[in-house]
Formats: C-alpha cells, structure tokens, sequence
C-alpha cells in the first residue's frame, strides 16, 4: 500500500509478470485482421501493415507471455495524423483531400481516395493523431495544369506534381507536396522513401517561419521512422512535434504527438510512456481521449497500477461506447484484465462478455476469439468449467486462431479437460432462458464451420438434450443464418437422428413442430421445406 497525495491509500503491486490472458495481437501478426460491417470511412485506408489495439488481446501488454504487441517493432502502423477509437485521429486520405482544397491540380484526387477506401483495412491502422487542417496552401492556379486525372494513381500524380515545382523557386509547394508523397508512401509500404520525402518536407518547411507546417512534417518523419524500426529517431521526432504543437498552442495536435511519443517510449520506459498517455488524454477529446486512455490505462496495468489502471480503463469505455466498435472492444478486454489481475472475477467475465460482443465472429474474428480466451481464463478462475471450456472452444472455433489466443485456450482446456459437445447444453442448465438465444447463436455459427464429424457431434446435443422451449432457440438461431449454412446443421442433426432409437426420433420429431408453430408462417414454412427435404434425402421419415 501506499499513500496518496491526499493521506489515503493506493494499492500498488510489482509490475505483473505472469500471463493473464492475451492484451494484444503483434503487429505482424498474420490473423491479426479487421474487417468492418460498415463500408470504410473517411479515416480509413487499404494498408500493408496491421496495428492492433491496446489490451485487444489476452494478457496485460507486458504482465502478459502471450503475444503483447510490440508497438515499437518494424511494421507495425504509422502514426501519421490521428487517433479514433482504433488508435487514429484524423486520416491520410484527408492528407489528400486537404492538401490545397482550391488547386485545381488536387480536386480529382477525390474519386482516388473513394477507390482507395473501398479495400479492406487491416486489423487496426492506428495512425497518428494529429488533425490535419491545411498543411500548406499553394493555390496553384497554373494554366497547364491537366483538370481530368481521375484514373491516376496517387503516387504517380504527387510525383507529376513535383516534378513541376522547383524546391528553390517554389520551396512551399514542393514542401507541401513532398510531405503527402511521403504520407502516401508510408502507406504503400516504401517507407524508406517516404522518410527521405518527409524529411525534405520537413527541412524546406521553415521551423521560424511555418512551426506548424514543420511540425506535421516531423510528426509524419517519426510515423515513418517507427514503421522502419528506428525507435529512437521516431521519439526525437515526435517529442519535437509536440513542442512545437505547444508553442502554437495547437492542444489537439500535441496530443496527438505525445500519444505517438508514449507509443514508442513504452516498450523501454513504460512510467514516461505512461505520463505521455496521461497527457494526451488531457488534451484531445472523445474518441481520440478514448484511445489515449485505453493505452494509459494498458500500460499502469503492465506496471501493476492496479487501482487507476482500473479507473482509467472504466473511464475509456465509458469514452468509446456508442463510437467506434472496434475501440469499444478494445477497452472492455483492457478492463476485463485489469479486473482480472484484481481478483474481481465477476467484473472481468462481464468486462469480457461485452467484448466478444463488441467484436462479432463473422466481423472481426480474431479479436472475438481473443475476447473468448480471455473469457474462458476468467471462468476458469472462478470454477466455472463447462462455461470455461465452451469459451475457449469457440476461441479455438475461429478460422486460423491468432496464436496467443489457440496457446492460452488450449491450456485452459488441458488443465480443465476437453470441451465437448454437451458443454452448449450444460451452460443453458446454469442460464436463464433470457440469455440462451446469444448463447446458441455463437455456439452455432463455430459449429457450422466445424469438420463434419465435430458439426454432427454438435448437432446430436439438441436431440439428446431436447425441450420445445431449447428447440424454439436452436430454430431461431438457425434462422438467422444463410441458406446454406442453416441446412447444413438441419443436415447433420438429421443423420445424427438416423442413430437413435424410435423414441428419440419421435420425441425430437414432435419438439421441431411444435417449436417451429411458435414462429410466423414464412418461417414455418420454411422450417417445414428445409426438415422435409433434406429427411427425404437422407431416407428419415419427417411427415
């Protein structure tokens, strides 16, 4: 224990060493990937690279064995102009778009970005923070400037574009065009030109002259220095951004700079990286303040600040929700294992909960799979096997598992047993019938992409454990699902049915039809045809 400022007392543990689960997904990891229900938006771009998010996956950063992202590796996102509630503020597209709003030379690069946003981003491009209102303002208005350059691509069209301004006879548009070649470049994954063109930028942009154009450039150079490995140059450039954002007294902007800086300070001095966090947060708002304190409070949790990585984790979700589903996840799994570190099961098991469902199987697989893992610890933790075993089985479910997650899950499984199918049925035993159609659902759409032998396991339980009221849930679920992969778990059910004996098959019969009268007439009838068909191909009597 130790004192506050104002006599009473914290609680401080030595920084956590053992795993408690999986924090985050290593940038490089290949399953780290994101894919979003919505179409991309404007602060989204395709990239070659994949960040994760803070505490995304099992174990607190460094308290953690397994798999804590490495913020300052090779590869991992740049920080170029933002943070969201996935680690961005603002965008590089808008780098683009921003550039010199009235040059006509810059108009049609719109319809670019529009191509460029709609490719998939990776698992998180947590970029950097800074707004990026105009970087400079040429106002070109050159008369051989070609109007219609809508097919071009982005690079080739910067390149153009600075091929025609001399650095000594035009130093600002040269500069100005430099810096979003060098943005792009990040992005395309040529990072070491895109450190030479933003360091140009950034020397022509006079720091006396245009400190603020010069801090962008420099912010920018550190993003791309992070994503070439050289920690120390991205520091030195980014802590140079942010008292240069100061002296302008731009607050969003030297948040975003020292969110950067705490980025890259972590992984050597995780007590500075932690007063840069603390910092930004106070400077930006938010989705922005969000990130920022989901990081703040991942890394007081690495260095055992039990009581205010707590705080500070409740005061990120609270921050998040209702914006961004991917940071809102990401904050529930940091506070799940802050309360988990604490002791405070119950918390954690719900903290985790509402993580998976933040993050959808079918939307962002390997952050639900890493919600499940750190569900099925903390129901471990507290004795609560069959719902242990049924999280980490469904952790496992998920095509090609990151590797902290399939480590973590099967070792619960070793030191509690396999799961097995009866598991499902055991869990609704201990909920209430309230909570069964969530239950089902995920349950559900693991089993349908299971080997046949393991789908038809899974679907034998509804017929072994078989009330009208479970069956009522098992059609629902099946319902939601596409045709096809609703016929395949009717499917295996059906020949699972082939094996058993006379009473089995009526009892189960006569549950699916008084269960499918429970639900409107199109999806009775489409209950009907599905049981119909696929019994009389499989020679089972269904009448």
């Amino acid at each position: 224990m130790r004192r506050r400022v104002d006599g009473s007392r914290q609680r401080r543990r030595e920084p956590l060493a053992e795993a408690l689960g999986v924090d985050d997904l290593a940038a490089d990891e290949p399953h780290g990937r994101r894919e979003n229900l919505k179409p991309a938006r404007e602060h989204q771009c395709p990239l070659r690279r994949r960040v994760v998010h803070v505490g995304q996956i099992v174990g607190t950063r460094d308290l953690a064995d397994v798999g804590a992202l490495h913020h300052d590796r090779p590869r991992c996102a740049a920080e170029v102009d933002g943070i969201d509630d996935d680690e961005r503020v603002g965008t590089r597209e808008q780098l683009l778009d921003e550039m010199d709003a009235a040059d006509p030379d810059v108009e049609h690069l719109n319809p670019l970005r529009d191509r460029l946003l709609e490719q998939a981003v990776g698992h998180r491009d947590a970029e950097a923070v800074v707004s990026t209102q105009d970087v400079a303002d040429t106002r070109d208005n050159d008369p051989h400037v070609e109007q219609d350059r809508g097919q071009m691509e982005p690079i080739l069209e910067l390149e153009q574009r600075l091929a025609r301004y001399d650095a000594a006879r035009y130093p600002i548009q040269h500069a100005t065009t430099r810096f979003h070649l060098g943005v792009v470049l990040a992005d395309a994954g040529r990072v070491e030109e895109a450190i030479e063109s933003l360091a140009s930028a950034a020397e022509l942009f006079d720091p006396d002259a245009l400190p603020v154009e010069h801090a962008k450039a420099v912010n920018a150079l550190g993003a791309a220095l992070r994503l070439a490995g050289d920690v120390e140059s991205a520091g030195a450039s980014f802590e140079r951004a942010a008292g240069l954002f100061e002296s302008s007294n731009l607050e969003p902007e030297q948040g975003a700079a020292l969110f950067n800086l705490g980025l890259v300070r972590r992984e050597r001095d995780p007590v500075a990286a932690a007063g840069c966090f603390r910092r930004a947060a106070a400077l930006l708002t938010g989705g922005q303040e969000a990130a920022a304190a989901r990081e703040l409070g991942a890394t007081l949790l690495a260095l055992g600040e039990l009581d205010e990585a707590t705080r500070t984790l409740e005061k990120a979700v609270e921050l998040a929700a209702g914006g961004d589903a991917t940071g809102y996840g990401g904050a529930l799994n940091a506070l799940g294992l802050a309360r988990l570190a604490d002791g405070e099961l119950q918390g954690a098991v719900e903290a985790f909960r509402q993580a998976a469902a933040a993050h959808p199987r079918a939307v962002r697989p390997a952050e639900f799979a890493m919600a499940k893992a750190n569900l099925a610890l903390a129901h471990e933790q507290r004795g609560d096997a069959p719902r242990a075993r049924l999280a980490a089985r469904q952790a496992l479910g998920v095509a090609d598992p990151p590797v902290p997650v399939a480590v973590q899950s099967a070792a619960v499984l070793e030191r509690i047993g396999g799961a097995t199918a009866h598991d499902l049925q055991l869990v609704l035993d201990l909920e209430p019938q309230a909570s069964w159609e969530g239950i089902v659902r995920e349950e559900l759409a693991r089993s349908v992409e299971a080997p046949p032998a393991e789908r038809q396991e899974d679907s034998a339980t509804w017929i072994d454990g078989s009330s009208v009221e479970r069956t009522e849930t098992w059609l629902g679920c099946l319902l939601e699902l596409p045709p096809e992969s609703m016929e395949s778990l009717v499917r295996s059910a059906l020949e699972a049915l082939g094996s058993r004996d006379a009473l089995a098959k009526e009892r189960f019969h006569a549950d699916v039809s008084r269960a499918a009268a429970r639900f409107h007439v199109p999806q009775l009838l489409r209950l009907e045809e599905v049981f119909r068909r696929i019994a009389a191909e499989l020679g089972e009597p269904w009448s």
